[in-house]
């Protein structure tokens, strides 16, 4: 079934119309002209016959006996009158049908936000699908089935709500954040790092956006800016065990290019520090079991 307003416009359009053929007519003979600019038009359509034909009583006037005007005229400020009231009330109508469409809309988003957090993925992708066809400009609504096919590794399907994300909220980071993810599952570093500052600058405090970057420089091989980002993002929320994680993991990886026995001790301390954080934040098994193991491969 076609969308609701693909139906209100044209029947809008339509009596917009044949409302300034008539008003476009003289004598009650239709005007094709009329009809046609009134269709392409809409309301403006109307308000042109009715300016023309205000012209065109008012050249009548000159040429009629008195008091046979006044009628015409009469006559005319009603279909003026009828063509603005027709046109209110279909202005109203598609209102309240655009107004009911994206409440909705939000109910579809919400089903969807609440199915996937009980781990419903299809269900909510189904929301998310529903939300965004009576709601084409849904920011929101694009960004979480971007995460759903992030999640089931469609990453092309992906990028393309993240790509309209973007378009439609360019001030936000989500967007560019959630594309950064993308690109570094494609190994398309460069492209994850400019994602990343763009989020960066556009949300000073987001751990996570710090944290996704120095994950990014590590992947690089850019150790000391891979722990400063990291260091900010758990300076920013302290809580934020993904930025331990990642600082671990740079710190384990950076050990092995040191060439002291002190600095590689040193990686060496902090990296178990930082899973050993992991562990006392997160109750995420998956990560836990992964911050164990790395211990265990550390000796901590």
């Amino acid at each position: 079934m076609p969308p609701i307003d693909f139906i209100i416009y044209p029947i809008i359009w339509i009596l917009c119309g044949i409302l300034a053929a008539f008003m476009y007519s003289k004598k009650g003979r239709s005007s094709g002209t009329g009809f046609w600019l009134g269709f392409f038009l809409g309301p403006i359509g109307v308000l042109i016959a009715a300016f023309r034909s205000s012209d065109r009583i008012g050249m009548e006037e000159e040429q009629l006996p008195t008091g046979t005007i006044r009628g015409g005229a009469d006559k005319m400020m009603k279909v003026i009158a009828v063509a603005i009231a027709l046109i209110f009330i279909g202005w109203i109508a598609w209102s309240q049908l655009s107004q009911n469409k994206d409440n909705e809309a939000i109910q579809h988003y919400n089903d969807g936000v609440n199915h996937y957090a009980a781990g419903q993925k299809d269900l909510a992708l189904a929301d998310y699908n529903k939300a965004i066809e009576l709601k084409p400009d849904y920011a929101d609504a694009y960004n979480n089935r971007g995460l759903i096919y992030y999640d089931k590794t469609e990453y092309d399907l992906a990028l393309a709500d993240f790509n309209q994300v973007i378009k439609l909220d360019p001030t936000s980071n989500n967007g560019f954040n959630n594309r950064g993810l993308v690109y570094m599952q494609k190994k398309e570093y460069d492209l994850a790092l400019a994602d990343f500052d763009q989020a960066i600058q556009r949300d000073l405090s987001s751990a996570m956006s710090y944290s996704n970057r120095g994950l990014i420089y590590a992947n690089k091989s850019e150790y000391d800016l891979a722990i400063s980002d990291t260091n900010e993002a758990v300076k920013i929320d302290p809580s934020y065990y993904r930025a331990y994680y990642v600082r671990g993991l740079t710190y384990e990886t950076k050990m092995q290019t040191e060439t002291t026995l002190p600095a590689i001790q040193a990686d060496k301390d902090a990296a178990i520090a930082d899973f050993r954080k992991v562990l006392t934040l997160n109750s995420d098994s998956t990560v836990k079991d992964d911050a164990q193991k790395q211990l265990n491969l550390l000796g901590g």
